[in-house]
């Protein structure tokens, strides 16, 4: 550990010049002198997992750690970030911080130092944090409230930035009275999350400080004792040692003095929990006292060099774990295999027992009354603690508190038992019963020299009279769907079967005193008959989660296993075929087909659909086949799919030509890394390759776009070269189009297929384009209003554009009106249209005003002047005009002015430029006469 470095030279004095400084400043002090000595000496290591006093504030905090601390047992550290508030918006700081001392002590004023620990890295990974990315300031006061004063500040202009801790050494003159100091610490960027580890913060004023040590230990831990260590530049010391959670100072303890080293080397009597204390003796006094320091001094059962030793069957004892140690060469997993666990049940306190079997047979071990997560395992020799075990049960979640297996042991062979839990609970209490199983039950399973009409199924025992019971893969053992097997006087027995499939199997020993427990299931595979093809597997005859009969699965590493699933899953659904992850351990689990016949020089084509969860967690398959399912022979890669992720299924096709006729089998090999997620398969196929006899059919040849007029149809459509074809409106061709329905106009998309004979085109895409043949037809032009005397018809109307005109009296143009008839005194409102060839136009709407007595206006006599005029127009009469009334061609009226004369004047100079209509009223007579403004 780096330590702080001071430059005065008083630490290279020899002792004895320390003495005499020391006497000298004794006598300075006696006669009225000032002491040169430090009123101040205060170091801080964080190794009791506490903040020593120290106070946070502010939206990030310091807090213990043990891990990645710079130095000691434990150290501090702060996490500042950032995250985006999705509900109230924006980025929300988790900074700053501010890390207040306690009462340092009582400053004379004169210049201080003072030295630490620190590294800031990534939160995660550990890098070393960008130099930009905080800020920390160190300000010292005279009052924990303040005020405070800035004297040294760690930023991207002196930080260099280190995964590594970094020593920093300052000096800094604080006022008299009460001294405190602290970080100021602030996140300067919003895409940062980092990690600012402190420790041994030391802080001395005047020239001699006494530190207390720093970074105890505790190793070589044995049953008699334990070395006591620690860091620190003097070369004198004092130790307190006692049971844990003695009060040091009290008789309670035991004090060691004139310790040379920084270490001891501490004998106890007994084991157990221990705490030490040790501080620094200087010439000038004494350092605080350093601790308190935990440990454990090994009791028998902590440790497997000095295990309990059971005596004899059977055992029974009642404990608790907590009466142990967390032994740390005894932690993670039981063992990769043997366990019935690759879980971290070795992380709790630990007990070990061993036992020296007095002959050959197999014992029942027990666990019970233990909290959930505990476990107990066997091992052969204290090196496989960790590894590989003989044998293990756990009590898991809510696993009512008992844990057993059985153990074939040898004569004078001894073997090893570890209790242990995770890390929550830590300890637990348990009752530990270990007896002997008279009637031994066999071990080791096997089934051997499998063919398709059976099977040697073989075991481990010493018995010489057993009892079989085998039946389908899953049969209930006892039950009427096995079939047993007696006075078997070996141990193997040759099973025959008519058929392939998925068996199981159970044996048991008969002994004289009664018969051993059932052991097993053992489960094995008889090959089916090969088939031939067209091969399919669907995985919908799974009985969940075991496999179709007639194949198999094999595991050839250390992960887990194929197996069919029936929930949907990433698109799979119904049964397929599924590899879910292994935390630790690769795959390497190979599923295989029924034997199937293939001839040599044939092509045939392997079919599937595979699949796996999204780029976070790439899956790895293997398709391969060979002349047994066994992973050894699958000798011939198809296909090797090593990044799967894909999050739907997808199909993919391998051709293959065999050099040999013979029974092949097909594997798939999933070998994903561990910690992955999920790899689907399924509709797995193995047929021929044989010709297409519609190879050739082409799409048909449709020119693209096409316009047809509306009310044609797609029998109207030039074909350029095609026959028999089929007009679909969607690109999955599953909705045909009525090639004789009139289209309307628009835009439309078809897709059109040939057939010939038994084959049917793949479809090419046709554009039409239906326009209406009587766009640009428009309405006739006809003045709107417009006056006609009675008696007058339609025809006598002033129409300025248009022909073949209808006239309708409904705007629904359902009504014609008869352009014969004379029309009498009133308003009519008529809609018209006219028609060009084949088309008709849009209405437009015509206002009539038909009045009497316009015959008897004496024309002859009216003058109406200047005609066309820009402003006044004159109109004379031989009657008296009563009223002038002028109306655009839109029939709106402008201009209504009354009038007691026969010469008026009118002005119309505010009107647009245009044709108007004029109706002059005189002496109950109307005139209609056409304006025009210019």
């Amino acid at each position: 550990m780096n330590k702080i470095t001071f430059t005065d030279s008083y630490q290279n004095r020899t002792r004895k010049t320390k003495r005499w400084l020391g006497m000298l400043a004794f006598c300075a002090t006696l006669f009225g002198g000032q002491t040169a000595f430090a009123q101040i000496a205060q170091s801080y290591d964080f190794d009791d997992e506490t903040l020593q006093g120290w106070v946070n504030s502010g939206d990030a905090e310091f807090y213990s750690t043990t891990s990645g601390q710079c130095g000691g047992a434990s150290g501090i550290q702060l996490n500042m970030y950032t995250y985006e508030d999705w509900w109230g918006g924006g980025i929300v700081y988790v900074s700053p911080n501010t890390l207040t001392s306690p009462n340092i002590g009582t400053s004379d004023g004169t210049e201080a130092s003072m030295s630490f620990l620190y590294k800031a890295v990534n939160y995660g990974g550990g890098t070393a944090a960008n130099a930009d990315a905080f800020e920390m300031e160190l300000q010292w006061a005279n009052s924990s409230s303040g005020p405070w004063t800035t004297f040294y500040t760690i930023d991207e202009d002196n930080h260099t930035p280190s995964s590594d801790c970094t020593t920093v050494n300052l000096t800094f003159t604080p006022g008299t009275g009460d001294l405190y100091v602290r970080f100021n610490s602030e996140l300067l960027d919003e895409y940062e999350d980092i990690l600012i580890y402190l420790d041994d913060i030391q802080i001395s004023q005047g020239d001699a400080p006494c530190f207390p040590p720093t970074g105890l230990t505790a190793t070589d831990i044995s049953l008699t004792g334990a070395t006591l260590g620690w860091t620190s530049d003097g070369d004198e010391f004092e130790l307190e040692w006692g049971v844990q959670g003695f009060e040091q100072g009290s008789t309670d303890g035991t004090i060691v003095t004139g310790i040379n080293t920084n270490s001891y080397e501490l004998t106890v009597t007994e084991g157990g929990n221990y705490d030490f204390y040790v501080r620094q003796i200087c010439d000038s006094g004494e350092s605080t006292w350093a601790g308190p320091f935990s440990f454990h001094v090994f009791v028998l059962g902590d440790d497997c060099s000095a295990p309990i030793t059971i005596d004899a069957l059977p055992y029974t004892t009642t404990d608790d774990t907590a009466n142990y140690s967390d032994n740390p060469n005894i932690e993670g997993s039981p063992g990769a295999s043997g366990c019935g666990t690759t879980s971290s049940y070795l992380n709790g306190n630990d007990v070990v027992y061993s036992y020296t079997a007095d002959s050959d047979g197999t014992i029942i071990v027990n666990i019970s009354g233990v909290l959930d997560y505990s476990g107990i395992f066997a091992y052969a020799s204290c090196d496989d603690i960790g590894t590989a075990c003989i044998g293990g049960a756990v009590n898991g979640y809510l696993g009512g508190g008992t844990a057993e297996f059985e153990l074939n042991v040898e004569d004078s062979e001894t073997y090893y038992f570890v209790i242990s839990t995770w890390a929550s609970p830590q300890t637990t209490a348990y009752t530990l019963e270990i007896t002997q199983l008279l009637c031994a039950n066999p071990v080791s399973l096997t089934a051997t020299d499998i063919s398709t009409q059976g099977a040697t199924l073989g075991w481990t025992s010493d018995g010489n009279d057993f009892e079989v019971e085998w039946g389908v893969q899953d049969f209930v053992q006892g039950s009427t769907d096995g079939t047993i097997v007696t006075g078997i006087n070996s141990n193997s027995y040759e099973l025959t079967v008519t058929e392939g499939g998925n068996y199981d199997f159970w044996v048991r020993q008969i002994c004289d005193t009664g018969e051993s427990n059932w052991t097993g299931p053992y489960s094995f595979t008889i090959p089916c008959l090969p088939t031939t093809v067209p091969y399919v597997q669907d995985f919908d005859s799974a009985a969940v989660p075991d496999m179709p009969s007639c194949t198999s699965v094999e595991n050839a590493g250390s992960g887990n296993n194929w197996v069919t699933n029936s929930s949907s899953s990433y698109g799979f659904t119904e049964n397929h075929l599924r590899y879910s992850w292994n935390s630790s351990n690769n795959a390497n689990s190979w599923f295989y087909t029924q034997g199937i016949e293939l001839e040599a020089e044939t092509t045939y084509k392997v079919s599937y659909d595979y699949g796996g969860t999204g780029t976070t967690f790439p899956e790895k398959l293997k398709v391969a086949y060979g002349d047994s399912p066994s992973s050894v022979s699958m000798t011939t890669v198809l296909a090797d799919h090593t990044n799967v992720v894909n999050e739907t299924p997808t199909n993919n096709e391998v051709e293959f030509t065999p050099t040999t006729s013979g029974v092949y089998y097909f594997g798939f090999n999933a070998y994903s890394d561990a910690d992955k997620f999920y790899l689907h398969l399924d509709n797995i196929s193995i047929d021929v390759v044989t010709d297409d006899p519609c190879d050739g059919i082409t799409p048909p040849e449709i020119e693209s776009p096409q316009s047809l007029d509306e009310g044609q149809t797609l029998a109207d459509v030039v074909v350029t070269a095609g026959e028999n074809l089929t007009w679909y409106t969607d690109e999955d061709l599953t909705e045909t189009a009525d090639t004789s329905e009139a289209l309307t106009e628009g835009e439309y998309t078809f897709f059109v297929t040939q057939t010939v004979g038994d084959c049917t085109s793949e479809a090419v895409e046709v554009v039409i384009n239906v326009t209406n043949p009587c766009d640009g037809i428009t309405t006739p032009e006809i003045e709107s209003p417009q006056s006609l005397d009675e008696g007058q018809t339609l025809a006598d109307v002033v129409v300025t554009e248009g022909e073949n005109l209808t006239w309708y009296t409904d705007e629904d143009l359902t009504e014609t009106a008869d352009t014969s008839e004379a029309l009498t005194e009133g308003e009519y409102t008529f809609f018209v249209t006219q028609t060009v060839g084949d088309c008709t136009s849009e209405a437009t709407e015509v206002v009539i005003t038909v009045t009497l007595s316009l015959s008897e206006f004496d024309t002859t006599q009216l003058k109406v002047y200047p005609n066309p005029t820009n402003g006044e127009l004159n109109i004379s009469y031989t009657d008296t005009i009563n009223q002038v009334e002028v109306y655009n061609l839109l029939g709106q009226k402008v201009i209504t002015q009354n009038f007691e004369s026969n010469d008026v004047s009118l002005n119309v100079s505010h009107l647009s430029n245009g044709s108007y209509i004029l109706i002059l009223h005189a002496n109950g007579l109307k005139q209609q006469v056409k304006i025009v403004k210019k």
